[in-house]
């Protein structure tokens, strides 16, 4: 079978096309994603500015609705390229979440969006914090942190902590206090194996710091029987 360059994301492009269309006022949306999936930029664009055009006359609880849609298809294909251009989220998405947060600004979801969105820790923080059972918020700032330890590590073939070693631990005590309270065994399980890596790690890392024994790194690991898989980083999924 003929392979094309980034097919995957293509692909994903027509799956989600499908489903838009089959949902009240999206069907522009899906026609945006169908000509980009056929490489047809400049006809995607202009369905997608049709689609925006139609979602900001519509009344705030609608078009909140949608952009919570949109939110949650991106977050459920974080592989497929520019979902949500530049023009969807500056025009339609980020006004609608901060009248919404504006409105609202004790719901943990809007502050989860803004969270995923703008990759924003504080967002992300606010949003646990308002709701214990906030668990997408909770999942993806575990997941960034996790991440976070694993770029501060992935020089240490090299020797070389990338982060401040404060920054290092205080990301280690915060995904271990965000793992302690995920309620799914599945993804609890998964967090923890991550977690314990990277702490396993940093921990051997800074023994032979203090105690280099005049071995590099690797070598100190080897004498000890660790076994590492440097720059991992995680999809939990």
């Amino acid at each position: 079978m003929t392979q094309y360059w980034n097919q995957e994301k293509f692909e994903g492009l027509d799956a989600i096309a499908r489903q838009a269309e089959t949902l009240p006022r999206l069907q522009a949306f899906a026609r945006s994603c169908q000509l980009k999936a056929k490489g047809l930029r400049k006809q995607s664009q202009a369905a997608l500015e049709d689609f925006i055009a139609e979602a900001l006359i519509l009344d705030f609880a609608t078009r909140r609705q949608l952009v919570e849609w949109l939110l949650e298809i991106q977050h459920r294909n974080p592989t497929v390229h520019n979902l949500i251009p530049h023009p969807l989220a500056k025009q339609l998405i980020e006004p609608t979440l901060a009248q919404w947060r504006q409105d609202q600004p004790q719901d943990a979801v809007v502050h989860r969006w803004l969270g995923i969105l703008h990759k924003d820790r504080a967002a992300l923080r606010t949003a646990v914090a308002l709701d214990a059972d906030e668990m997408p918020a909770r999942n993806y700032l575990l997941r960034d942190l996790i991440n976070s330890l694993a770029f501060a590590t992935h020089h240490f073939p090299d020797g070389e902590l990338v982060c401040e070693t404060t920054f290092v631990r205080e990301c280690l005590a915060e995904a271990t206090e965000l793992l302690a309270q995920l309620k799914d065994d599945e993804e609890k399980a998964l967090f923890t194996r991550a977690l314990t890596q990277q702490r396993e790690l940093i921990e051997d890392f800074l023994a032979w710091r203090d105690r280099p024994e005049d071995l590099t790194f690797e070598q100190w690991c080897e004498c000890r029987q660790r076994q590492y898989v440097w720059g991992v980083m995680y999809s939990f999924g």
